[in-house]
């Protein structure tokens, strides 16, 4: 088998893959817990107890309506696309005055104009299955997906298991992302996509300045994540992606093609979810930054990364905004790998090219701290002005330390694997930080969350829960102005710029892959094709 160290070549043996099928569906079980696992409401230990008296399986898990925090907004969206679908109509106005809720996220009831809900191929699910349901399968299917960009990425580093199972650990399970999903629901789904982003980018950065055509081929594949990320209706995180794109292709200017092709492509393919969004919307800058955002000090910061919150802890409902977790463990690896090597250059560093991230990283750092955004990105610059809460640009260090901390670690196994107690060492950190996220995930499921939503509402705030019922009340329905001409030529052109771009970036790629089959399968098409079959034959 390839062991845990992974210094034998991966060359998947059977029991390899078996252990990753395992990997894959500790994830799947996480996810499913997440969604329906009960929450008792005296404790968790009281439901525990009583599962020993009267061991019912079924009565630990129960489905239920998400409508807490921004959960309602999101199902209504999705209503609106599965409406379209059965109706076989162009929604480009929904009656969205109705529920103040979501006049505030619908400009004059444009719900073209609004990028902020998936528009990618899988929703035509929705014609089939209710919006909760499609809201749990999109996230397992989207889960899959960033499981095979973190397969890719152990492919391309030659991982062993114990690596991959920590990038796959802190990058799926941090509370950045829980929390998120929690708070915000399937918006924030295109996170998953970021392992194909930072893959690109490090393969840019191997590369010499002169291969000027495997840079067009990344920057056209970077533009591709980039834009899938926009269509999975994850604006923000694709906003603080195409900022952190934009200050590392000017920190490593020689590889200036990457960037400029990527943004071709991404603002060219999601023209049609950009264009009416701007024509809807304008291009000033998100209203919501002065009212709060950012970290206030290097304590708010660390806690961020170490301290167990519920959204009932200061600050309530918005801690989710500031939150990092790994635990105090995952910190101490995540430094001691991600960022000891690299600046004292041990022996055992296997992720050499890390001055070209330095920059970049300290920018999205000083971009999280209150107040500081204004003096880095101008509010008159379009898009890049559209994110108000800055602490979410924390996430992009925190991926890239992830991988960067993982390729390291398999070089310290490497170095010292004739030490067996190195090894163990690594695997009871590793067990110990699975313990204190999976704990994390137990506090911030989506059971737990609601009755506290209900519970301080009706305790606290009983003017606002009868707010909020008013506005689950809402009969969505489909109320098209053909009047709105700008807004409907912005869509139709819109339209029209992404779907002949498409054609092009398809072409170009089908002729990447031939190519690339051709020179022995190094581009990432070849790799996906490849991993693919690593993983699922059997020997």
């Amino acid at each position: 088998m390839s062991n845990l160290s992974g210094v034998q070549d991966v060359q998947e043996s059977k029991h390899t893959r078996i252990a990753i099928w395992i990997i894959y569906f500790i994830g799947i079980v996480h996810w499913l817990g997440f969604f329906f696992l009960v929450f008792h409401e005296m404790s968790d230990r009281a439901l525990i107890q009583s599962f020993i008296n009267n061991p019912n399986p079924v009565e630990l898990f129960e489905s239920r309506p998400f409508d807490a925090n921004d959960w309602y907004r999101e199902m209504y969206m999705q209503e609106g696309v599965q409406i379209a679908l059965r109706t076989h109509t162009v929604p480009f106005h929904l009656n969205m005055t109705d529920n103040p809720g979501l006049s505030q996220t619908f400009h004059k009831n444009r719900f073209l104009g609004t990028p902020s809900w998936t528009m990618s191929p899988q929703v035509i699910l929705l014609y089939f299955l209710d919006t909760q349901t499609f809201a749990i399968v999109n996230l397992l299917f989207l889960y899959s997906i960033g499981f095979l960009g973190c397969l890719l990425l152990r492919k391309h580093y030659q991982l062993g298991l114990l690596p991959f199972f920590f990038l796959f650990l802190l990058f799926n399970f941090n509370g950045y992302f829980v929390e998120k999903i929690t708070a915000y629901g399937p918006s924030q789904l295109g996170y998953f996509l970021m392992p194909y982003m930072i893959l690109v980018m490090f393969r840019a950065m191997e590369l010499k300045f002169s291969d000027c055509r495997n840079h067009i081929s990344l920057g056209v594949w970077l533009g591709v994540v980039l834009v899938a990320m926009l269509y999975q209706g994850s604006l923000h995180l694709y906003v603080e992606c195409v900022t952190f794109v934009l200050i590392w292709g000017l920190a490593n200017y020689r590889l200036w093609r990457v960037p400029l092709v990527a943004f071709l492509v991404t603002f060219s393919v999601g023209f049609v979810r950009l264009f009416p969004a701007a024509v809807s919307s304008g291009t000033a800058p998100n209203h919501h930054y002065a009212e709060w955002g950012g970290y206030t000090s290097p304590q708010i910061l660390i806690n961020a990364f170490v301290d167990l919150r519920t959204q009932l802890d200061s600050p309530a409902f918005g801690w989710w905004e500031q939150s990092l977790y790994v635990s105090l463990p995952g910190l101490f690896l995540l430094v001691f790998l991600g960022m000891v090597p690299s600046f004292l250059k041990l022996s055992w560093e296997k992720f050499t090219i890390w001055k070209s991230l330095t920059l970049p990283c300290i920018i999205m750092l000083l971009i999280s701290i209150r107040h500081f955004k204004h003096y880095i990105i101008p509010n008159w610059i379009p898009l890049l002005n559209a994110e108000s809460m800055t602490t979410r640009y924390m996430i992009i260090p925190l991926a890239l330390v992830t991988v960067i901390a993982a390729i390291n670690l398999q070089g310290l196994l490497k170095e010292y694997c004739h030490l067996k107690r190195v090894k163990y060492l690594m695997v009871l950190s590793i067990g110990v930080i699975t313990c204190f996220l999976f704990n994390h995930t137990r506090e911030w499921r989506m059971h737990k969350v609601q009755d506290e939503f209900y519970w301080w509402h009706n305790s606290f705030d009983k003017a606002g829960l009868l707010y909020h019922q008013q506005m689950l009340g809402t009969h969505l329905y489909i109320n098209n102005n053909m009047g709105d001409i700008i807004y409907i030529a912005a869509f139709y052109i819109g339209l029209l710029v992404s779907l002949l771009s498409s054609i092009v970036v398809v072409c170009w790629l089908w002729r990447d892959w031939k190519r690339g089959r051709a020179r022995g399968g190094q581009h990432i098409n070849s790799a996906l094709s490849k991993t693919w079959r690593c993983i699922s034959r059997s020997e």
